[in-house]
């Protein structure tokens, strides 16, 4: 039943399409596209409210006699059938709606139907509207039009707006906010219609929060979001309606395209990525070569199985550079760094103490090189150092005495813990400001761990 329901919905729109196609053409052709309409749409309702009925017999009847059949039947939901299809006919084109209006004026008589106060109010309840009751016929038939009209227009409004929206993460609150605008239209939608309209919700509700979530609850709702799209891609392909086509399909389209986009870029995420520093920006010159210090870093999520380096060197007086190119297998692990020097073409330095360094490159990644990262510093000569011991304001003085020496005892005990177990080999930094301690820890430290026969060499 529901998949005769979305046949007969597609049907129903192409009719309504063709009506507006071929208003130009005979009144015949006019005729029989309006009477499979309205045919098609009674059979529905039929089928659907399960009533006995001759169908032969209905796909037989001619559009007056079945139009004034459904106009004054006592079942209101058969006669908004018949209203509705003119409300749909007129709402398209006032200038087909005239054409059929001359057709038909001897054999149906629209002022006797629309002059029924009843009937001005299943219209009012089946459009959803408010229009003044007291109107004569033709002036209530003509606002029904221009009801139908704008709303189709503020519809078509809002969904290409929907559609002008990126989906991205700072935009699917928004999007959301705007989506939940558009249940007010929901009178203008087919059943086929209403359903991508819930599945298209129950989209932008599951991305929604993207923002708040972890890295993997983000791979699942891309992963979750990619999925219902495609599948309700082939059901609007399946079952064409007019804004199936129109306006759901052009959106999932786009929302697609943009959720791979999301997807690449948190794949892209998980690949390694190579960082470079020069760090000091500065030359020393050692053994007649002038070195530079570089250090490669690895914040991406994954090993480096290699690397791609491009180092340009040019000079900051003439024009003139030196390439240097590097590549190596040695992976380099996530979270990981190296650092090594680099020579700088002495020749680059004749009139200046700087140079430019460009600097590119590529990480391999699963036997593939990914985009290149490009960099530029300035690297300068060291500055000599013009310090002495007697600049620097520092003093050291006697131990703090042990009845005096309270609130280090944990961290005492942790550092000697440290150098009893495997992991000693891993140094620990003591820090902090002047007369904080740090001398006194190391003091007691110190006499602790030569207590259990440890050599303690003291640098001062």
């Amino acid at each position: 039943m529901q998949s005769l329901n979305r046949l007969n919905e597609s049907a129903c729109d192409y009719y309504i399409e063709t009506l507006n196609i071929i208003s130009n053409i005979d009144s015949k052709s006019l005729v029989t596209v309006l009477t499979n309409f309205l045919q098609l749409k009674v059979a529905k309702h039929y089928l659907e409210s399960n009533i006995q009925y001759d169908f032969n017999l209905l796909f037989d009847t001619k559009f007056t006699s079945l139009f004034n059949t459904c106009s004054y039947s006592k079942d209101d939901s058969v006669k908004w059938i018949a209203l509705k299809s003119i409300i749909d006919i007129g709402s398209n084109s006032f200038s087909m709606w005239n054409k059929l209006n001359g057709i038909f004026q001897s054999e149906i008589k629209f002022t006797t139907i629309f002059k029924n106060q009843n009937t001005k109010i299943i219209i009012n309840s089946g459009l959803k509207s408010d229009l003044d009751l007291k109107l004569n016929p033709r002036d209530f038939l003509i606002a029904c039009f221009e009801y139908q009209r704008s709303l189709t227009k503020s519809y078509n409004s809002e969904i290409n707006s929907i559609i002008g929206f990126e989906f991205t993460p700072s935009n699917f609150r928004a999007i959301n906010e705007k989506w939940l605008s558009l249940s007010k239209y929901n009178s203008l939608l087919q059943k086929t219609d209403k359903e991508t309209f819930q599945i298209a919700e129950n989209i932008v509700q599951i991305i929604q929060p993207y923002l708040n979530r972890n890295d993997k609850e983000r791979g699942n709702i891309l992963y979750s979001v990619i999925k219902k799209i495609e599948s309700q891609l082939d059901f609007i392909n399946q079952n064409t309606t007019f804004y199936g086509r129109t306006f759901f399909y052009r959106l999932l389209k786009k929302w697609r395209s943009e959720v791979d986009d999301l997807f690449e870029e948190k794949i892209a995420q998980s690949y390694p990525l190579l960082l470079i520093e020069i760090d000091p920006p500065y030359y020393i010159e050692s053994d007649n070569e002038v070195l530079a210090p570089l250090i490669i870093r690895n914040e991406g999520d994954a090993t480096a199985e290699g690397y791609f380096m491009k180092i340009i060197c040019e000079s900051t007086e003439y024009e003139g550079e030196v390439e240097i190119p590097f590549e190596t297998s040695e992976e380099l692990p996530s979270k990981s760094k190296k650092e090594f020097s680099f020579v700088i073409p002495k020749e680059l330095l004749e009139d200046s103490n700087a140079v430019e360094v460009k600097l590119e490159i590529e990480a391999i990644y699963q036997k593939n090189r990914l985009p290149a990262k490009k960099y530029e510093f300035t690297i300068e000569k060291e500055p000599a150092s013009f310090l002495t011991p007697e600049d620097i304001p520092w003093k050291t003085g006697n131990s703090t005495p042990q009845q005096l020496f309270f609130g280090r005892d944990k961290l005492i005990s942790d550092l000697f813990n440290h150098y009893r177990s495997i992991n000693k080999d891993k140094p620990y930094i003591l820090y902090g400001l002047t007369r904080t301690g740090k001398s006194s820890i190391l003091e007691y430290l110190r006499k602790k761990l030569i207590k259990q026969k440890f050599l303690v060499i003291v640098f001062t």
